[in-house]
């Protein structure tokens, strides 16, 4: 799936960016990129095949990192499959002064140890309710901007990490940019 983002930017916040402007300098590998918090609300799908769809929208700020007081906003496809392991397919907007960045995230959302979900169609009940527990959330995301500042992260991948309360309808994220360092040894000759 090709995504792309636009630069619009807002009437309060436009800066023309010099013709010989040169790019922000990314942080370091493993700095932090930026944290945000958001409110979720869930919208279930149903029960599939594969598990429970839920449609969750989100809207918050970053609140720490390069880009902090950001508007954070998206969706997440997130699909809860009967072994309790959540997976996330989400797409987040990060409004800036410069345009806007787009964040295409792929993560695990994982049960905390010990704990035992019961069968996903009593996650529906109207009775139910979610465990008080913090879920952790681990995954990898990649970036797409028109922003010439900021063109280095289309070019870049990123380490998220963060815990979801489902009882409370909230999530913390970071978002860390991934080495890339090529630790791995290479594959032995044939």
């Amino acid at each position: 799936m090709n995504t792309y983002a636009v630069a619009v930017p807002r009437a309060d916040s436009a800066r023309p960016l010099a013709a010989n402007a040169a790019p922000r300098a990314l942080p370091a590998p493993g700095e932090l990129l930026y944290r945000f918090e958001a409110d979720l609300e869930f919208s279930p799908i149903g029960l599939l095949p594969e598990g429970l769809r839920v449609t969750v929208p989100f809207e918050g700020r970053a609140t720490a990192g390069r880009f902090a007081g950001a508007r954070v906003w998206g969706i997440d496809h997130f699909l809860l499959r009967a072994d309790g392991v959540g997976l996330v397919d989400a797409q987040k907007t990060l409004s800036l002064d410069g345009g806007h960045l787009l964040e295409r995230v792929t993560a695990h959302c994982l049960p905390p140890a010990g704990l035992h979900l019961p069968p996903l169609a009593a996650l529906l009940e109207p009775g139910f309710r979610w465990p008080q527990e913090l879920f952790p959330i681990f995954g990898f995301s990649s970036f797409r901007t028109a922003d010439p500042e900021l063109d280095a992260l289309n070019r870049a991948f990123a380490s998220v990490e963060g815990w979801v309360s489902f009882a409370k309808g909230r999530l913390a994220i970071e978002t860390r940019l991934a080495s890339g360092t090529g630790r791995v040894a290479p594959p032995a000759a044939a």
